[in-house]
């Protein structure tokens, strides 16, 4: 994880990671934070709160980069969460930041100085990549981690063959989901004050779900989705193959009477009871503040699987079958049918790629 002159090897559990305790108790109790450090990056102090204390220097972003960088190495033994570690250059962007923030007396950027970790599948200069980090290094955020993803990152499971299986932050046994699952599971775990994952059919959400954090999907086309080693060359979302959608033109301020559709039913699947009550909740706020909610019949959705595949086939994976076609496949992906042997090109370095 570093040099000898570097405090990793200080960040190490030892034997106490395989006990058969809840991870963020073995955490806290660690003794690896100070009390100072703990309190700093409590799981109740959001990237919000975080921020705001950085700007107004009640803590250098050196000291908190810092704690979040040996809170993420714990929460990478505790889950096997994290890909590239990128603390040493974190540290030093922060050490930047402060001599920065102490020459000017002012904080020019939004995110300054704040740690973030982004999924394994963005590019960072300088670094591999199993897909917008700029952005966010440009409004001050430090990224101090890459995060692990399933293979073909199409499956619910984050497994992969390279880095391993990551286990949910509470409990070993269980799942982190996916595909953004080394994000839920950092996040979780309070490796990190914000992470950046994708979300096409709930790679942010699932793992949002299962590890007990905030997970947001934005709407299509509100965040660039280019630098992604993939989709091939010029196939970015599915502005592909149609125009983005004309009510991203239209100003919320000329609606007289806005309605919106509201699917209650798809007689195939149900929600789970916390899921419903923030649906319910919903609804009475959006009828409170004036908007008329139609009723609406969706589509028939026990055959979705079968159009997800058929999607994952305009999305020509090509360069995905390359990428994967020197390893093995991993159990869950074999089952989702939608990478298989017959698909993947042969192996030029080894005799069987697929087993």
């Amino acid at each position: 994880m570093g040099s000898q002159e570097e405090p990793w090897q200080e960040w190490l559990l030892g034997n106490t990671v395989s006990k058969p305790a809840a991870p963020l108790k073995i955490l806290r109790l660690s003794g690896i934070l100070s009390s100072e450090e703990l309190e700093w990056i409590e799981l109740n102090n959001d990237a919000t709160f975080l921020v705001k204390k950085l700007a107004s220097s009640a803590i250098t972003s050196s000291q908190l980069v810092l704690a979040f960088c040996k809170r993420a190495a714990i929460a990478h033994q505790l889950s096997n969460c994290l890909t590239e570690i990128l603390f040493h250059e974190a540290l030093i962007r922060a050490k930047q930041l402060d001599e920065q923030f102490a020459k000017t007396g002012k904080v020019v950027d939004p995110l300054h100085g704040l740690p973030i970790s982004v999924k394994d599948q963005f590019f960072i200069k300088g670094h591999d990549a199993s897909s917008v980090a700029p952005i966010f290094e440009s409004l001050g955020a430090i990224i101090i981690t890459k995060t692990t993803v399933p293979q073909t990152m199409l499956t619910a499971d984050t497994d992969s063959i390279i880095f391993g299986r990551t286990s949910n932050a509470h409990n070993f046994q269980f799942g982190a989901a996916g595909s953004s699952g080394g994000e839920g599971a950092l996040l979780a775990l309070g490796g990190s004050a914000f992470g950046i994952g994708i979300d096409g059919a709930g790679s942010v959400r699932m793992p949002a779900a299962v590890n007990g954090v905030v997970g947001y999907k934005p709407s299509g086309y509100r965040l660039p989705l280019d630098g992604r080693a993939i989709f091939p060359p010029g196939l970015i979302g599915s502005n592909a193959v149609r125009p983005p959608p004309p009510w991203l033109q239209l100003d919320p301020a000329s609606f007289k009477n806005p309605r919106i559709a509201v699917w209650h039913e798809n007689n195939f699947l149900h929600f789970h009871p916390p899921v419903q009550r923030g649906f319910d909740v919903a609804q009475n706020r959006l009828e409170k503040a004036g908007y008329t909610l139609v009723p609406f019949n969706g589509p028939d959705i026990s055959q979705v699987w079968e159009q997800q595949k058929q999607w994952g086939e305009i999305y020509v994976l090509s360069l995905l079958l390359e990428l994967i076609s020197s390893e093995p496949l991993t159990e869950i992906v074999k089952a989702t049918q939608m990478v298989t042997q017959e698909k993947v090109p042969q192996c030029p370095t080894v005799k069987k790629c697929v087993q």
